[in-house]
C-alpha cells in the first residue's frame, strides 16, 4: 500500500515504530506495504490510528484506477 508507506515515511516512522504503535506485526506491515498480503480490516483501524489519518486515507480511490 503506497499511501501507507508515504505516510508512515512523512511522519519520520520505522517500520518498527509503526509496529510498536499500531500493534501490527512487522513482518506484517512488511508485507502489507510491498503488497505481499492484504490488510484486514482491524490492521487498517490500527495502522491508521498510529498514523493518525482516516482509514479513507491509506485506501485506493477509484480515481487512481483509471
Amino acid at each position: 500500500m503506497e499511501k501507507l508507506k508515504a505516510r508512515r515515511l512523512e511522519l519520520g516512522y520505522s517500520l518498527r515504530q509503526l509496529a510498536e504503535l499500531s500493534g501490527i506485526s512487522y513482518t506484517g506491515i512488511a508485507q502489507i506495504e510491498s503488497g505481499d498480503r492484504s490488510p484486514t480490516l482491524y490492521s487498517l483501524v490500527m495502522m491508521a490510528g498510529a498514523l493518525q489519518i482516516e482509514i479513507a486515507d491509506l485506501l485506493v480511490t477509484p480515481d487512481a484506477l483509471e
